[in-house]
């Protein structure tokens, strides 16, 4: 359970971003999924506060990335 707690934090914290915010890809350490077919993946890509891919490093920065809206 341990294990799953920063994920879970990561997790809380990007759903607190609008609807506007640009996509969160999370990397650079293994993620533990709960899934025991695939228990780790490099990767996490949310956008509008879902997950919408869950896989390698290459594959998420292949999907097209939305910037953060700004104002000036």
């Amino acid at each position: 359970m341990r294990r799953a707690l920063p994920f879970a934090a990561l997790l809380a914290l990007a759903s607190l971003g609008s609807a506007q915010a640009g996509d969160i890809l999370i990397h650079g350490g293994p993620i533990h999924t709960g899934v025991e077919a695939a228990p780790t993946a490099e990767a996490v890509l949310i956008r509008d506060q879902r997950i919408v891919f869950v896989g390698g490093l290459d594959a998420a920065r292949a999907r097209p990335l939305r910037a953060p809206a700004t104002s000036t």
